[in-house]
């Protein structure tokens, strides 16, 4: 097979790059005049032909402009800067107070770019679930022009979105790894102070409402392990109750909404021998449900059964803000989330990141607003 030969360059083609780098380069921010074709003839020592011919290729690029008694000028041109990315993945903009979440966790990122005079771009994924394996296009078109330098993956799951892991820059995911770092909330520590607060108001028999883990055991979860550690040494080892949240979808594939497990998880337990007189709640659209449930069977909260429920928005649920609760904050969320990019993108090694919540007595906190 014969040798590819590549033709060498005009002479044209060599002065227009040089033109490029001398002169349209420097001044392709502002724009200005460059000198005019019989004084760039005389300094490549070419005939005026040439240089129209190389300007002419410039201008038909679109970075100078030619107008007749004002020379040849450079357009200017709309730098664009380097930008961390925003990754919102299986996402439903339905209004939902449970998607406002990710409006706070959004906003909270923003403020915190913003801050550090770092421009940002925004991806919401809103493909049909046969598309979710596939990179998102504008995504990958922005690593290839070098327009993304690294990615928060505010919302995505690693098994419908494993595609991020593959992805040529720093990647850091809220909750998930996929391949680089991650953020990750201390779920132990947080239902251990749940407990610990159950405990300390008399409660005896405790339950745990979260989703049931993939194959239905529980043994190992942060969770559980965190409800069991506040229990050893207070002579109630053994007797915490986890809730079965399971709901029956009605056709093949719906998903369930958190809030109405909640209330299964709730009717179940109170219809059972022995109620809890305490109850921790992962995630706050759970304990919604959960509070819908008891309110309906007449069970009163906070004399009947106590609820401390895991909450990662402040005010988002009226429903909750007298309760005792576990809070999540967005903006120490978003600032871990922001800070394992910038050290990701600087080189450095970066491993995964716990988030604590803190606790805070609703009843305290109703009392301050009155």
């Amino acid at each position: 097979m014969p040798k590819t030969v590549r033709a060498p360059k005009l002479l044209y083609q060599v002065i227009k790059e040089s033109i490029m780098q001398t002169y349209v380069t420097p001044l392709l921010r502002e724009g200005g005049p460059i000198p005019s074709d019989r004084k760039l003839a005389a300094e490549y020592e070419v005939n005026v032909g040439t240089i129209n011919k190389a300007i002419h290729e410039l201008a038909r690029e679109g970075l100078v402009e030619r107008r007749v008694g004002s020379g040849t000028k450079v357009i200017p041109q709309q730098i664009v800067k380097p930008a961390v990315g925003i990754y919102f993945g299986d996402l439903v903009l339905d209004g939902s107070r449970q998607n406002a979440i990710y409006g706070k966790l959004d906003h909270a990122l923003q403020e915190l770019i913003a801050a550090a005079d770092r421009s940002v771009r925004h991806y919401v994924d809103m493909r049909i679930a046969a598309f979710q394996g596939e990179p998102l296009p504008e995504l990958m078109d922005d690593i290839r022009s070098s327009r993304l330098t690294s990615l928060v993956v505010a919302r995505a799951s690693y098994a419908e979105y494993e595609w991020l892991s593959r992805l040529p820059v720093p990647v850091v995911g809220n909750s998930v790894n996929f391949g680089g770092t991650s953020v990750h909330y201390d779920m132990r520590d947080a239902a251990k102070r749940a407990t610990k607060h159950l405990v300390s108001a008399g409660c005896e028999r405790i339950a745990l409402v979260c989703p049931t883990p993939p194959g239905g055991s529980h043994t190992d979860s942060p969770l559980w392990l965190g409800v069991n550690d506040a229990l050893a040494g207070t002579g109630l080892e053994g007797t915490a109750i986890r809730a079965d949240t399971s709901v029956k979808p009605s056709s093949p594939g719906e998903r369930i909404p958190d809030e109405q497990r909640g209330r299964a998880a709730f009717e179940r337990l109170w219809e059972a021998d022995e109620r809890p007189d305490g109850v921790v709640v992962f995630t706050d659209v759970m304990a919604v449900g959960v509070i819908q449930a008891a309110s309906e069977m007449g069970v009163a909260v906070g004399s009947d059964v106590r609820v401390v429920p895991f909450t990662n928005a402040e005010h988002l649920w009226p429903e909750l803000e007298s309760l005792p609760q576990m809070q999540l904050s967005m903006k120490k969320v978003a600032k871990a989330l922001l800070d394992l990019a910038e050290r990701l993108e600087r080189g450095e090694v970066a491993g995964d990141e716990n988030v604590k919540l803190t606790f805070r007595d609703g009843s305290k906190t109703r009392t301050r607003r009155r």
